[in-house]
């Protein structure tokens, strides 16, 4: 992958993106296309802790 690549990735980064748009490198359109294209995996949350007695493992048929 080539630098260029790379930089055009880390566009997206959320530690970035403040920057980028500070610095007319971005626009919020931009953020948003980028956000709204992103998959939803809220299904994969484990929102059990260590240690919790109170959780119940969930049953897979």
């Amino acid at each position: 992958m080539s630098l260029s690549d790379s930089l055009k990735k880390l566009k997206f980064d959320t530690r970035l993106t403040e920057w980028y748009m500070k610095n007319n490198l971005m626009t919020q359109d931009e953020l948003t296309k980028s956000l709204d294209a992103l998959p939803d995996v809220a299904a994969n949350i484990d929102i059990s802790q260590e240690g919790d007695t109170d959780v119940q493992p969930e049953e897979t048929h």
